[in-house]
């Protein structure tokens, strides 16, 4: 044997290493073996009957050794040497030595990559195993627990064989292996994409977290049935309900499996090492497919992959490795010896290689299903599932695919009534909002309603006004529709109320939007009036001042709406796919109930003083408006020009004494930054802190929590849809909720909702699907326009709206928010549609194409991107194009970076590819390192920007809001200048970021403070002198 010989490696044995490198403490890919050996059994022998088998199997004797830098794999002189201990200890002692032990990773540093063991404890043997699985495989097991078996009951034959396991990898670097990939390309249509992208790993790194092993039992005899009747293997048949199974968990309709084979010729067989190959099979599944098709396929490919299992596909460019592979094997991991009795103990991993991980191993007629899986994965009975679909195909060979469900229907009748509980028998009352306010204006007139800066209007304020304006609306507004579009004011609330009240149909249209837009509005409108500050035209009614002047004339007396609970209420325009804003009408009586229901969730009256933070276009004011208004308590309206400012909300939540306050997640990670600089408890007031309009992180109010947890502060999760009257789920964020990324809870009431798997069905507990809501809340469509998203549901009587949001239901019974099933994307609570901001910059003369995606550069740091390609004869200038867009897109639309690229790349299956596209880039940074002293100042506020935005590139005159900033990043900034430069907020505000919004202009401004100190100062010392 050459001892020095040293070898490249095989893929398998790169991806075991380089995940080892980056997860030195994970026993991933330990592989561990324990055997119980009882009866008469020479102890000594049977050390020596293991020792010949070791000493016959080169493989024991590799090390790896990465610690150069250059990686080597080569045989040592040295046989591992098996230990034979007899052990004092109790035997439950031992097995948690032995259980210990197995946890201990294999560093690659040239040290043996085997240990093996035979322990003497209370009267039993156990035989312990624990390998780096670079060296070996589970077919490898088999045949080396063959020659312990040889070696017991045969003489002792020590020879070892001159042919080296090195000589196999080192033909991995030949041609031999890429043409064979070639050939498995070629056989199945190039079709190789086998990452699962919707594999869901609970926000952690799911390699190393703890696994926990839930066994089932099932019938493998229905398995084999299927298999003969059908002319395939029951490997075959198990893949098919394996991949079937990923498909619905996963709400794909095709599955990336990554099939394991043994790749020894047959003569080698009983061949020890590492010659395991993973081959890919990308299987779709198509519904309208009947079940006898499908197994037909999949056994036709897995012909195919046997035929070349040396492949080395992965070295092929455009692969994507694995995220979660099949891991069956067709062998039997037994030992047998004359007179003694061996039962194998489990020795699970601490961590595993993938999130979902199922072994099944043939007991006689029985299947044991092992689920090694991670997360929200691990309780999941895969096993019951499996044998759920063998039962319906076993009945039905020519079953769709589609019409194959994972639950029965007593099951699926459980799943919505443990969803959705007392929501079943919810009724809304026959109240409409009018009457909800005129009740209390009647018990509270004096009370006060609403707050805008230095205007107060008590509830009989309100009453009085929307009476005027209704009678108004009444007389002189023939139309439906009543738009309005002009700024905040104290006059809003009762305005929305006297057009209810006048039997019309609110419209908000926000006034900042680009006169483009609102076109697109008006137009699908027809039957309008305008109520603005920049509007004219033939039905434009003037502004919220002059309507109530023209409305002084009138009564302000009781006056008798002309609205009932089935009329229309308002319509809110959202993000449209083609450009074209979507209307969403909603009637009285959904936004009842959206109150009634919230009142039985949340305990709030009179007494609550409430935030109306978001802008009235937006569909949660309705809620900040009117949820106090219903209720008798007072609702604050927070200024537009303050709005960015968590330092000057803060105070006017401080002045007004606010008790609930509702914000985006993106917002409240501004004022969290912000409270951190404060050292007072003056927001104790807040009882209720609502999140909601974004995605939210586990332990994002953390900081929030610890400052303020002995005040009692309630923090709810709030998740809802335009098309379902703002809101549909809740969750108060406790401590064991607020370790979970995305959780959105139950459902209100009012909403009735499941979660819909990819063929239809109810989905069971951990499977990915998407949210289907129903109930009163739920509009009836899109405003003259049809939509499969308010298709009708068999589970869901009435109205019903596929929201496309992607969310799974959790073992405690909460749903979980996952992501978009489209190609909107939610920042800064807005709801925006990809396609629309895409149609929008390729409308620009001389775009040829363009991409627009959406990168998480942090925890709620999201950010637009827009790439575009230029015609070929035009260069394309990126802040005209983002002037062009200020005029057709709303401002949370606009990409905060606008990237050129020569052309759009693609994946191998023509998509795009996102991951190739370059990450923003600012202009070339100035080296400031070599100028005077002077500029200290403005490098550290550019250090500082580099560290806020993530960027390396940043220049004194760039504008921070058209280099990637936001009003998340701002905060952070602000912070950090405080920090930084040891200031208050006496010194600096907020609002100062507004006005100098370039590093040279902040840092001036800086200097001029540190000047006017310096000044003060001697100013003082001179005052105290004379």
């Amino acid at each position: 044997m050459i001892h020095d010989q040293t070898s490249t490696f095989t893929p398998l044995q790169k991806q075991i290493i380089s995940f080892q490198r980056i997860h030195q403490d994970s026993d991933a890919y330990n592989l561990n073996y324990l055997f119980s050996l009882c009866g008469d059994i020479d102890v000594v022998y049977m050390r020596d009957a293991i020792q010949s088998a070791v000493d016959q199997c080169p493989a024991f004797t590799i090390r790896i050794d990465t610690t150069s830098g250059q990686w080597k794999q080569f045989f040592a002189k040295e046989h591992i040497l098996v230990r034979h201990i007899i052990a004092h200890n109790s035997y439950e002692h031992v097995l948690d030595q032995l259980k210990r032990q197995a946890r201990i990773p294999f560093s690659f540093t040239g040290e043996a990559l085997a240990e093996l063991s035979i322990i003497e404890v209370e009267h039993r043997v156990l035989f312990f195993m624990h390998i780096s699985h670079a060296i070996f495989d589970a077919f490898s097991l088999d045949a080396f627990l063959l020659k312990v078996e040889h070696a017991y009951v045969k003489p002792l034959d020590r020879r070892v064989r001159n042919d080296t396991y090195l000589d196999y990898v080192d033909a991995w670097s030949r041609k031999t292996a890429t043409d064979q990939a070639s050939l498995v390309l070629n056989a199945l249509d190039s079709n190789i994409d086998f990452g699962n992208d919707n594999i869901v790993c609970d926000g952690n790194e799911h390699a190393l977290k703890p696994l926990i092993g839930h066994r089932e039992c099932i019938c493998g005899k229905v398995a084999s049935e299927i298999a003969e009747i059908h002319g395939a293997t029951t490997f075959a048949v198990l893949l098919s309900a394996y991949a079937f199974l990923i498909g619905q968990l996963t709400h794909v309709d095709s599955v990336g499996v990554a099939i394991p084979y043994a790749n020894r010729p047959k003569k080698r067989l009983d061949d020890i090492g590492l010659y395991v190959n993973t081959l890919p099979l990308h299987i779709t599944i198509d519904p309208d497919e009947s079940f006898d098709y499908y197994l037909e396929r999949i056994q036709h490919d897995l012909r195919i992959l046997s035929e070349h299992q040396n492949a080395d596909v992965l070295s092929l460019p455009g692969v994507i490795a694995p995220q979660c592979a099949i891991t069956y094997y067709t062998h039997f991991q037994t030992l047998n010896l004359p007179d003694v009795t061996i039962n194998r103990i489990d020795l699970p991993n601490e961590s595993s290689m993938f999130p979902v991980s199922i072994r099944i191993e043939r007991d006689g007629n029985e299947l044991i299903v092992l689920n090694e899986s991670n997360g929200m994965y691990r309780d999941i009975p895969f096993g019951r599932y499996i044998a759920r679909f063998c039962e319906e195909v076993s009945c039905n060979g020519r079953i769709r695919l589609g019409d194959i469900s994972l639950l029965n229907d007593e099951e699926e009748r459980a799943m919505l009534s443990s969803i959705n509980g007392d929501g079943m028998e919810f009724r809304c009352s026959a109240a409409t909002v009018c009457s909800m306010v005129a009740a209390h204006a009647a018990i509270r007139p004096e009370a006060v309603a609403v707050i805008y800066k230095q205007t107060q209007l008590t509830y009989a304020d309100v009453e009085h006004i929307s009476n005027r304006l209704a009678r108004f609306l009444c007389r002189h507004v023939e139309a439906r529709y009543v738009i309005v579009s002009e700024p905040v004011s104290a006059y809003l609330a009762p305005l929305i109320l006297g057009i209810f009240k006048a039997g019309k149909v609110y419209v908000p249209v926000d006034s900042v939007m680009p006169d483009s837009r609102k076109r697109l509005i008006m137009d699908q409108l027809t039957d309008y009036a305008i109520i603005g500050d920049s509007c004219s035209g033939h039905n434009y009614m003037g502004t919220i001042a002059s309507c109530l002047s023209f409305a002084a004339q009138y009564d302000d007396g009781p006056y008798t709406p002309r609205c009932h609970a089935e009329d229309l209420a308002y319509i809110l325009f959202t993000s449209g796919s083609t450009g074209v804003p979507k209307g969403v009408p909603v009637r009285h009586a959904s936004m009842v109930s959206l109150f009634d229901a919230a009142s039985s969730r949340f305990e709030y009256d009179e007494m609550d003083v409430w935030t109306m933070f978001h802008s009235y276009s937006f569909d949660y004011s309705i809620w900040e408006m009117f949820a106090p208004l219903t209720s008798g308590g007072r609702v604050v309206i927070v200024p537009p020009n303050i709005k960015m400012y968590p330092d000057e909300v803060r105070k006017l939540l401080v002045e007004h004494q606010v008790t609930m306050f509702s914000q985006t997640p993106s917002s409240f990670s501004n004022m969290q930054t912000h409270e951190e600089t404060v050292e007072n408890h003056s927001l104790s007031c807040i009882r209720y802190l609502f999140l909601g309009g974004e995605y939210i992180h586990a332990h994002m109010c953390d900081a929030w929590i610890a400052k303020y947890r002995q005040y009692g502060t309630v923090i709810v999760s709030l998740y809802g849809v335009t098309e379902a009257t703002v809101l549909s789920t809740h969750a108060v964020l406790d401590d064991r909720k607020r370790k979970v990324n995305g959780v959105i809870g139950r459902p209100f009431p009012n909403t009735y909702c499941y979660v819909r798997t990819i063929s239809g069905h109810v989905a069971p507990e951990g499977f990915l699907g998407e949210l289907v809501l129903g109930g009163v809340a739920v509009s009836d469509g899109y405003f003259r326009r049809h939509s499969d998203a308010f298709c009708g549901d068999a589970n869901i009587p009435g109205p019903v709206f596929h929201s496309h949001d992607m969310t799974y239901l959790n073992s405690k019974g909460d749903l979980i928010y996952v992501a978009r099933n489209d190609s909107q994307v939610k920042i800064s609570g807005h709801r925006i549609e990809i396609g629309e901001i895409k149609t929008a910059i390729n409308k620009y003369h001389g775009c040829a194409d363009c991409v627009v995606t959406v990168r998480q550069f942090a925890d709620g740091d999201k950010r637009i991107i827009g790439y575009y390609v230029s015609d070929r004869y035009l260069d394309i200038d990126s802040q005209s194009l983002r002037t062009f867009l200020k005029q057709h897109l709303q401002p949370y639309m606009i990409p905060a970076f606008l990237v050129p690229i020569d052309h759009i790349p693609l994946t191998v299956n023509g998509k795009v590819d996102i991951d190739e596209l370059p990450t923003p880039d600012i202009s070339s940074v100035t080296d400031l390192a070599e100028q005077s002293s002077s500029q200290t100042t403005l490098k550290r506020m550019m250090d500082i920007w580099r560290k806020v935005l993530g960027i390396p590139n940043v220049q004194p005159d760039d504008r921070f809001f058209e280099v990637g900033g936001s009003s998340l990043l701002l905060a952070k900034t602000y912070a950090l200048i405080l920090q930084t430069f040891k200031l208050t907020e006496k010194d600096v505000g907020m609002i100062d970021l507004f006005t100098y919004t370039t590093p040279q202009a902040m840092a001036e401004f800086i200097d001029g403070l540190a000047l006017q100190k310096m000044t003060d100062t001697d100013l003082n010392q001179g005052d105290s002198s004379l």
